[in-house]
């Protein structure tokens, strides 16, 4: 297959990799990660979590299925850049067709990149070049002072922009439920919005708990006397410029689930250190221990606890969660969306330690 190559990406030892450039064609200086997962571009595109990132995807060939729209996390693309090794421009026979991932890209003005070698791009990542320069301009140098900045952009607090700016109630309930009258097997919660994926509410709301979603910063206007718990959702970036919200994290006595960057918002408020991973984990295949059994989960996340647990990554041995009496505390995603359900337990778990 011919490329056109127009355009380089530049990691700080001065490598350069080639390719071709379709959509949105702008320079960028962004962090860099790479996602293992063979389907379900749709939900990775549209997670809140990769906000202003550039996003390899390692799987050779991407969007034979469209897109469908009822699968997207949330409302809009959130990543900068989009890198593939072979993209599907062609219209999907896939009967959930809506429109193709080459359009959904254009409409959004989001950087597509196209046949690089994503293998060695990855390979590249992983011994800890976790940010580049994306040029359109092949006679354009790169002054290596730039990669200074790498330290600015994990100042730079994502959750602002990615939080709802208005309170709402997700009510989506089967009419099957009114019919049964299972009001009083209700459960209300706080979600606390830090980078929402739409799965945990769909998730929260199979199990009759009735999820009340806030921006993070509203959770001191809260009565918390008038629900039964409190979730804290995944979210973009490092959590620990965020002092004020673990603060109040820290006197919350209501039973807590914590998913993916929520996680990390638990863990420090409970003193625990938190450093950045070396290329991070994402992807739908990673193994976990959990109470001395194997399951798959899917994770994405560049930061992870240093308190040892009884439940961890068999990749790394990084920290996985918490779980008790009154906190479900998981470093990947129970939703998964993409990835297996064997950690949809969770939810149900919850609901029992909000009874």
């Amino acid at each position: 297959m011919k490329f056109k190559f127009n355009c380089k990406i530049v990691f700080s030892d001065g490598e350069k990799f080639f390719g071709e450039s379709l959509c949105y064609k702008t320079n960028i200086f962004s962090e860099i990660v790479f996602n293992t997962s063979n389907l379900g571009y749709e939900e990775i595109i549209t997670d809140p979590s990769y906000s202003n990132q550039s996003l390899v995807l390692t799987t050779p060939h991407v969007g034979n299925t469209g897109i469908n729209f009822y699968d997207s996390e949330s409302s809009r693309i959130w990543l900068s850049c989009l890198i593939t090794r072979n993209i599907f421009k062609s219209i999907s026979n896939n009967f959930r067709f809506v429109k193709n991932i080459f359009s959904f890209l254009k409409k959004n003005k989001i950087i597509l990149l196209n046949g690089f070698d994503t293998r060695s791009i990855t390979k590249k990542i992983t011994r800890g070049y976790n940010y580049a320069c994306i040029l359109h301009n092949k006679n354009y140098n790169v002054n290596k002072k730039i990669f200074i900045f790498s330290n600015i952009l994990e100042k730079i607090p994502y959750v602002k922009y990615s939080s709802t700016k208005i309170s709402y109630l997700f009510c989506n309930f089967s009419s099957n439920f009114y019919q049964k009258k299972n009001f009083l097997f209700l459960r209300k919660v706080i979600v606390l919005d830090f980078g929402l994926k739409i799965s945990i509410l769909r998730n929260l709301v199979k199990k009759n708990i009735f999820p009340f979603i806030i921006n993070y910063k509203f959770l001191s206007n809260i009565n918390l006397n008038n629900f039964d718990g409190i979730v804290l959702s995944n979210g973009p970036g490092n959590p620990k410029i965020y002092k004020k919200i673990i603060k109040k994290i820290k006197k919350i006595k209501k039973p807590i689930l914590a998913i993916c960057f929520g996680h990390q918002i638990y863990s420090l408020s409970k003193n625990f250190d938190i450093e950045k991973l070396i290329f991070g984990h994402h992807g739908s295949n990673h193994p976990v221990s959990f109470k001395k059994k194997c399951f798959i989960s899917s994770q994405n996340h560049n930061y992870f606890c240093k308190r040892k647990t009884k439940i961890f990554s068999l990749l790394d041995n990084t920290n996985q969660g918490f779980y008790n009496k009154k906190v479900i505390s998981f470093q990947g995603h129970p939703e998964a969306s993409p990835g297996t359900n064997d950690f949809l337990f969770l939810f149900r778990k919850f609901f029992k330690i909000l009874r």
